[in-house]
Formats: structure tokens, sequence, C-alpha cells
């Protein structure tokens, strides 16, 4: 094994090697072989569960994006995330799950944070659709 300062010094030739490795058809094999193991599916899992976590917000505004929600995201997210209860019947969420961002779907204003019944019964009308 090089030492540190011999690795520093020619770091480049060992960083193109390792590309070069990479693209072996032996390595992809070994590394197919690695992600359909028990090992490398848990270790999947757990990397999406926390990517998930740490990007809670970018997952939010991309969906909200697809849409057709159109608006300031960060401080709407930032008004959904504190929103303790329902704009429509009052009742405290249950839990995140029930937190919903309830949206027009025809102009894509946005109506209101409602909880998640409220939201399926499409209680809020929307003020700028009914003005046309």
């Amino acid at each position: 094994m090089p030492s540190k300062s011999y690795y520093q010094k020619h770091k480049a030739h060992y960083l193109e090697q390792a590309k070069i490795q990479r693209q072996t058809p032996e390595y992809k094999l070994l590394k197919k072989k690695y992600r359909e193991s028990a090992k490398g599916k848990l270790k999947a899992k757990l990397h999406n569960q926390k990517w998930s976590q740490e990007n809670h917000d970018k997952i939010i505004i991309y969906s909200w994006k697809s849409w057709g929600i159109i608006c300031d995201y960060d401080a709407l997210y930032d008004i959904l995330i504190h929103t303790e209860v329902c704009d429509f019947c009052d009742e405290p969420f249950e839990s995140s799950y029930y937190r919903c961002l309830d949206h027009c779907h025809d102009c894509g204003a946005v109506r209101g944070i409602l909880c998640r019944p409220c939201n399926t019964k499409n209680v809020l009308k929307c003020e700028l659709c009914d003005l046309h």
C-alpha cells in the first residue's frame, strides 16, 4: 500500500484507474450482486429513508410544482409545516400525513391547509374561478 504522501502526489492517476475499473463487466456484475443482496437492499433502503427525511421540503415542493400550483413555495411550505388545525373544521391534525394543501385544480390557486377528510370532500371553493 502506498504512503499517504505518495497517494496525494499521484491522486489523479489512482482516480483514473478506479474509474476504468468501475467500467469493467466484472465490477458491474459484482455491484449488481451486492445491490440484490439483503445487505445491499437494506443499505439502499436506509439511504433512501435518510434522504427523504433530509429533503422533505424538496419532495413536497416538487409535487406542488407538478400539480401546477404557483406560489412562493418556501413560504407556503413553512406555513404548511407550522399549521396545527384544519382551516375548515378547526380540528387538530392527527399527524403530518393528515395535513394537506388544498388547491384549485383549474387555476392552481391555493385555498387552504386542510385535514385529509376535508380535502377529499372538496369543501372549499375557489374564489378566483367563481369570478368568471
